[in-house]
């Protein structure tokens, strides 16, 4: 089974997995949000300013789901809501813009 949090973690401000999981089923089941935010969508054309800034409003320090794609079990599902053509883009556009995934950046 997957660990709950990556090793060496630094998981201050982060969410808790429980409300991860119950914000994200949420959040997951209204992707239609997600399409109509054309920040979130310029993310296209690479990580950009308005692309990392529309993330960091879902994902960075302070948002309601600030460290939840640490919680790996959850950031697979996440990805596997997404239709596959969109998981490089979402990754890399996460990547570059600094949040922290169980790729890069949750190891403390």
């Amino acid at each position: 089974s997957l660990p709950e949090l990556q090793i060496g973690a630094d998981t201050s401000g982060f969410v808790s997995r429980e409300e991860c999981l119950r914000k994200g089923t949420a959040f997951l089941s209204n992707l239609d949000a997600i399409a109509s935010d054309e920040g979130a969508m310029s993310c296209a054309s690479g990580p950009t300013g308005t692309c990392c800034s529309a993330l960091n409003g879902y994902l960075g320090p302070g948002s309601e789901f600030y460290g939840c794609p640490c919680y790996g079990d959850l950031y697979s599902r996440a990805l596997s809501q997404i239709p596959s053509f969109i998981k490089p883009i979402v990754e890399r556009s996460l990547q570059g813009c600094g949040i922290p995934t169980p790729s890069s950046g949750c190891r403390g």
